[in-house]
């Protein structure tokens, strides 16, 4: 048992050197121009989780930037750009092409990653509008149903006013009710599929020395439900921000749908992509759509399962738009004849 649990320590440690590199090249850059929000330090920041991603991913895929593009009907069917695209180029070939730049079809597009510098509640909000973006590909191309699409947002630090999990969760919530790509019933939808639940989801949100909140599938009260599980980086040795995205990135990438099948189908790769995950921390989570009360999580029982209820976290309903006074209710209440 303990000679397990050092290869799941030494897979950890080996994922880390790499959050560990990212954020030792950002803190040099920082120290030499200061601490801003300029347009070239975010994409200088974009370029090195690209560069990572590279040396790391089946070389059967490609990493760039840029679109994805279909047409229906006569009619152009665009995403919103995206930060990270990755595309597998040894079964497609691009609509276009200019350096990393790319314009892919749907069904050559497997993973989107958006990066940011800080992430914000607006920047988190934004970088879901664009990821969301892609599933108008999805409702009518049955071809791809079997197709696990990662999309996933990393950021190098958190705003001090964005709460971890909490903020990101409120975000998260408010993203998913306000969409223009995808209504609630829609995910709902295909939260029941058992071949694309995850789609209408965000895969995950890592933060650089903060935490990564994981997208997954739980048994709640004797049924499957969607939550988004949230990890805090506490521990030394365990995985970082970076290398939660990397783990659920190369899982969906290779194994698709058929985690819980892979041990027995690849079982040399599953010892590696499941073992390097020692000591997380799980903080909360919480589920997107269904308000239950929730009694049951999993096969625990008594005071364990008492331990995992208590951890649910009831996310804040979006906040309604206040209907704007008119000026001659306004008026009419200084001069006092307003009720």
């Amino acid at each position: 048992m303990a000679e397990k649990e050092d290869f799941a320590r030494l897979i950890s440690a080996y994922q880390l050197s790499y959050g560990n590199e990212l954020q030792a090249k950002v803190k040099r850059l920082d120290g030499i121009i200061g601490d801003r929000h300029w347009l070239s330090v975010g994409t200088y920041k974009e370029n090195l989780v690209k560069g990572i991603l590279r040396d790391r991913i089946p070389k059967k895929y490609e990493v760039g930037t840029g679109f994805v593009l279909t047409y229906r009907e006569g009619s152009r069917v665009l995403s919103r750009q995206i930060d990270v695209l990755i595309w597998d180029c040894e079964d497609h070939s691009p609509l276009f092409r200019e350096g990393e730049f790319v314009i892919v079809p749907p069904e050559a597009c497997f993973a989107a990653i958006e990066v940011k510098a800080t992430l914000t509640s607006a920047s988190l909000r934004e970088s879901l509008n664009n990821l969301d973006s892609l599933m108008n590909f999805f409702p009518d191309h049955h071809h791809l149903r079997s197709k696990v699409l990662h999309r996933s947002v990393f950021a190098f630090s958190l705003d001090g006013d964005l709460t971890f999990p909490d903020g990101v969760f409120n975000a998260l919530r408010a993203s998913y009710a306000r969409s223009e790509y995808l209504s609630i019933d829609a995910r709902t939808k295909f939260s029941k599929d058992p071949e694309r639940w995850q789609l209408p989801w965000i895969s995950s949100v890592s933060v650089l020395g903060v935490g990564n909140i994981n997208c997954e599938l739980w048994n709640v009260n004797d049924e499957d439900h969607v939550i988004h599980t949230a990890y805090r980086a506490t521990a030394e040795d365990a995985l970082d921000a970076y290398g939660f995205l990397e783990r659920r990135l190369l899982m969906d990438l290779i194994l698709g749908y058929q985690k819980s099948y892979a041990r027995e189908s690849r079982p040399g790769l599953t010892s590696l992509l499941f073992a390097n995950k020692a000591n997380p921390v799980q903080d909360q989570w919480y589920m997107p759509v269904e308000n239950i009360s929730i009694t049951k999580v999993g096969r625990l029982s008594g005071e364990e399962n008492a331990e995992w209820v208590s951890k649910a976290y009831v996310a804040r309903q979006p906040r309604r738009t206040a209907k704007k006074t008119s000026k001659k209710t306004t008026k009419s209440k200084k001069g006092g004849k307003g009720k």
